[in-house]
């Protein structure tokens, strides 16, 4: 069911966090369960290439290399860039995605000019590239991207780097529990977020909890009663992620158990024995 449970199947409590404007607060106390949630995506706004163009290239020479971006909706596309050299230290840019995506996709400018020592002279702004007319219904996209490391050196064309910061819709694909208890969902795009915080209970009096097994307490009389908040708030402990309690059996319980098993086996064992003499007669009997 997605639910956090420990070794028992017994549902893990939990406050919802809640976010606005930056601000994280607690909302409702509950059973932990952040399968159902989702990241949402984010359009790709900007993107940087770092690589360099041929300038052995020859002129009507081209080069293309591809990234992958996002819509407003989270779908991928696949946008092409390619390179086509139209004089000395001079290239020109055109941008494409697959036939049938959307209507339009341009850049400007769509010039680059390169000086003699390889660097990039012209443009020295951004570039945009537009896309329109997405058939998915997503938003209409407009991409900066900031030609910078772009070169021109008598080595072949080749991209080094490509980054973009758009991201699909996320899945939950795991969570982390820092030691102030907060539960971090990890989705599928990469992304994290806050959503749980556990749900610690302090006792006036800890020795008045009565034990009932499997590491399960129950609060009685002695106690007190349990006031829920979180961890190192009100003089309740931290949380211990990823670490394993040490044993806490009863020894004189464990051993009186062991004592027991043995005696009715060595009883068992004897009913056995005693059987066994009794057929033995028989058989000498009958001969």
């Amino acid at each position: 069911e997605g639910y956090l449970v420990n070794d028992d199947g017994l549902k893990v409590q939990g406050y919802t966090i809640e976010s606005a404007s930056g601000t994280q607060t607690l909302g409702t106390l509950g059973a932990i369960n952040p399968t159902s949630l989702n990241y949402p995506p984010n359009a790709t706004s900007e993107m940087e290439i770092t690589m360099n163009l041929d300038a052995a290239t020859a002129a009507s020479g081209t080069f293309s290399s591809s990234v992958t971006v996002y819509d407003s909706l989270g779908n991928d596309l696949e946008l092409t860039l390619t390179f086509e050299k139209t004089g000395a230290g001079t290239w020109e840019v055109t941008p494409s995605v697959a036939s049938g995506t959307a209507t339009d996709c341009s850049i400007n400018p769509s010039t680059l000019v390169f000086g003699d020592d390889g660097k990039l002279t012209s443009p020295t702004g951004n570039l945009e590239i537009s896309i329109t007319g997405l058939k998915d219904g997503a938003a209409d996209m407009t991409i900066g991207w900031v030609p910078d490391s772009i070169t021109q050196y008598a080595a072949a064309s080749s991209v080094t780097k490509l980054t973009q910061d758009g991201y699909g819709t996320g899945s939950v694909t795991g969570v982390q529990v820092g030691d102030d208890g907060v539960v971090t969902a990890i989705f599928s795009n990469g992304k994290g977020r806050d959503v749980y915080q556990l749900a610690l209970a302090a006792f006036a009096n800890y020795g008045g909890l009565n034990g009932v097994g499997n590491n399960l307490y129950a609060a009685t009389q002695d106690s007190g009663e349990p006031v829920v908040g979180t961890a190192k708030t009100g003089g309740r402990g931290a949380v211990s992620p990823k670490s394993l309690e040490m044993s806490n059996v009863d020894l004189v319980t464990e051993f009186v158990n062991m004592i027991t098993t043995q005696r009715a086996y060595q009883a068992n064992a004897k009913v056995l024995t005693t059987s066994d003499q009794i057929l033995q007669e028989l058989i000498n009997i009958k001969r």
